[in-house]
């Protein structure tokens, strides 16, 4: 297992077999995220682990408070929408994340003709919010999500 730490204060565990995607792939990705992010990949399991964090302060957050309000899946479902072929949400679950509470939306959309499923949970602490996102193929959920699960029952803050 692998320690990796997020914004300096989130460390989780990762199996040997996840390796840092490197930059030019990421920017081929083109997220549109704004905050700081890290991904990685287990080409042996066909998992793709995605954490991205941003400061929740100043004139952008109130006024994309206004606009959405504090519901951070609803935020990560609008966007999921409208960028995935064959994008259909499938449950909201709630985890656990080194003791705080995240909310969670699980999907499936289509990647190069294959079924996939994507798993992201987002979270607040010390006015930063986590993103954490998790995709894999569909017909492997069953083990991918106990990898997941792994990954995030790790968590702990520094």
């Amino acid at each position: 297992m692998e320690q990796i730490f997020i914004n300096d204060t989130l460390r989780l565990s990762v199996p040997d077999s996840f390796h840092t995607i490197p930059k030019e792939e990421l920017r081929a990705l083109r997220t549109g995220f704004s905050g700081k992010s890290i991904a990685l990949r287990s080409e042996e399991k066909h998992i793709i682990l995605s954490i991205g964090w941003k400061k929740a302060e100043g004139l952008g957050a109130l006024f994309g408070k206004l606009l959405v309000g504090d519901d951070l899946v609803r935020q990560l479902e609008n966007c999921y929408s409208r960028g995935q072929q064959g994008y259909e949400t499938k449950a909201y679950p709630e985890y656990t994340i080194g003791g705080i509470h995240a909310g969670g939306l699980r999907y499936t959309y289509t990647a190069k003709d294959i079924d996939m499923t994507g798993e992201s949970y987002a979270f607040k602490k010390d006015k930063t919010v986590y993103y954490i996102h998790f995709y894999y193929r569909t017909d492997r959920q069953d083990e991918s999500l106990e990898e997941c699960r792994a990954i995030l029952d790790s968590a702990s803050w520094k």
